[in-house]
């Protein structure tokens, strides 16, 4: 093991969304290629989803406790619980920083640093800042920790896409003399597939996979899905994602119910999925039509593997993923006509779906989103 090969990861998450199956990631490639990885963990939700892929990928850990968040209409209660886990968290935070003695710290979520920016202001680690959401700089306060602290103390910032990049520029970020700030993308997450089961039918599919909510688009894509599916017989629509104890699912299941018998069949909420492999075998085109600042979209670099091509709304980093017409389809806007214009470019050729998802594919190794491109890239970071 050589010396500066010590790496310790502040990683409070409990679930296990796109950033942090991202971290993780970073963090199995890490240990595979011989550094020392601590990642300090949340004890108090850390067992309920991430457990089970850190014993997996033989990720060491650490519990320790992080605060929630606060909010104002905290109760006085809430508000001393959370000083006391701040404190709780920057204590444990550097008993294991004094013990671990690592070159580098590893942070990926901007809640946790702003918990413990003083002895991150403090300890002379080196600082990896991997960015997989838009920074918050929405609020004065917020603008000036960026600019200020994060900007100024962090050794070398990781955005997933150009567009996270720019809007790290806009606090000052330019002109470092840090040169190793980059883009990394993310490549397609592994997963445990079973066999492959393709479905007989002729009709042509849409698939969604991702969670039911708003900021995703599924309420517009489910309008158009009905409107698309009164217009053509041979089409259907399939949403995964979990439904359970999902309010707004209800409420699109409400939606659905107005509808004809006829066009309910076609339009279809499998729920929460193991066999992805299966899921991408037996679509068409994915649609992912996230109204909000998506940072990335792992959902089209995971399509791009299987093959298919993505129809997307122009917002955040997705279109960076896409060469319009080309791989996929990017919306002129984020409504419902230009939803339906986007599905129906491939509902009416066939044939440019699949040359699509073949070029979709292909996209893989161009833009460096294969895993040896991933590596070499984060091996970089870790370099010195």
């Amino acid at each position: 093991m050589k010396k500066n090969n010590r790496v310790l990861a502040i990683f409070g998450n409990v679930v296990n969304f796109g950033q942090e199956r991202s971290n993780t990631e970073v963090f199995k490639l890490l240990v595979d290629n011989g550094y020392d990885v601590l990642a300090l963990v949340n004890e108090r939700g850390f067992h309920w989803h991430l457990q089970p892929v850190f014993d997996k990928f033989h990720i060491p850990y650490k519990k320790i406790r992080y605060p929630w968040g606060i909010y104002k209409t905290a109760s006085l209660f809430h508000i001393l619980q959370w000083g006391i886990d701040i404190l709780l968290n920057n204590v444990q935070f550097i008993y294991y920083y004094i013990k671990f003695k690592p070159n580098f710290i590893h942070c990926g979520n901007e809640y946790m640093f702003k918990c413990l920016f003083i002895p991150l202001i403090l300890l002379r680690a080196k600082i990896i800042f991997r960015l997989g959401d838009e920074p918050v700089i929405k609020y004065k306060y917020n603008f000036l920790f960026w600019k200020k602290v994060i900007v100024k103390r962090v050794d070398t910032l990781v955005c997933v896409s150009s567009f996270i990049q720019g809007k790290v520029k806009e606090c000052g970020r330019i002109g470092t003399t840090r040169n190793k700030d980059k883009v990394i993308y993310n490549f397609p997450p592994t997963r445990s597939i079973s066999n492959v089961d393709k479905c007989k039918s002729d009709d042509f599919v849409l698939g969604f996979i991702g969670q039911i909510s708003e900021n995703k688009g599924v309420e517009l894509l489910v309008k158009a899905a009905i409107v698309l599916c009164k217009k053509y017989s041979n089409i259907r629509f399939v949403f995964a994602g979990g439904t359970d104890d999902n309010p707004f699912a209800d409420k699109m299941f409400t939606l659905l119910q107005k509808e004809d018998i006829a066009i309910r069949k076609r339009i279809s909420f499998i729920g929460l999925i193991n066999n992805v492999a299966s899921f991408y075998e037996n679509i068409n085109v994915c649609v992912t039509p996230s109204i909000y600042h998506e940072a990335l979209g792992n959902v089209i670099v995971e399509a791009k593997l299987y093959r298919k091509p993505s129809v997307i709304f122009p917002t955040g980093g997705m279109p960076e993923l896409i060469h319009h017409c080309h791989d996929g389809y990017i919306c002129k806007g984020k409504n419902i006509d230009a939803l339906i214009a986007g599905i129906e470019y491939y509902i009416q050729s066939p044939i440019k779906a699949e040359e699509h998802g073949e070029k979709a594919f292909c996209s893989i190794k161009e833009m460096k989103l294969d895993y040896e491109s991933y590596k070499a890239q984060w091996l970089d970071i870790y370099a010195c």
